[in-house]
């Protein structure tokens, strides 16, 4: 198997036109190569907190583009966030979580966010 990354970030257009270029070259190249070839494609999440985004507007992440709309509150980036993630789901992008997950709380707000967009047997 072979993985690609996907680095996060909030231009949901700019994400879908490269997922669609993506999906179309692996299934060029699984159908040109061995049959055990078998690409996944990741995709960076970060789970929204208060303490992320402060982080993210004053020292963001070399490559990360976060959009002012997602940086303005938690409950921005929760709805953008979760937007991410149904893209994701629709081109088969496995979830990789970038941010600090310390708490049970956090822990089932991860969980909230994926089964929103994966459907509930995404625990599995």
């Amino acid at each position: 198997m072979h993985a690609s990354d996907a680095q996060v970030g909030t231009a949901m257009d700019a994400l879908e036109d490269g997922l669609q270029f993506l999906s179309k070259l692996i299934t060029q190249a699984e159908g040109m190569g061995d049959s055990d070839t078998h690409v996944k494609v990741l995709g960076s999440v970060f789970v929204p907190s208060k303490r992320l985004l402060a982080q993210m507007r004053f020292r963001p992440w070399n490559g990360v583009f976060l959009s002012e709309e997602y940086l303005s509150g938690v409950e921005a980036a929760d709805a953008i966030t979760r937007q991410l993630l149904r893209t994701y789901a629709q081109y088969g992008v496995v979830p990789l979580v970038e941010s600090s997950i310390k708490t049970d709380d956090e822990l089932c707000y991860v969980y909230d966010l994926i089964e929103d967009a994966y459907g509930s047997n995404s625990r599995s």
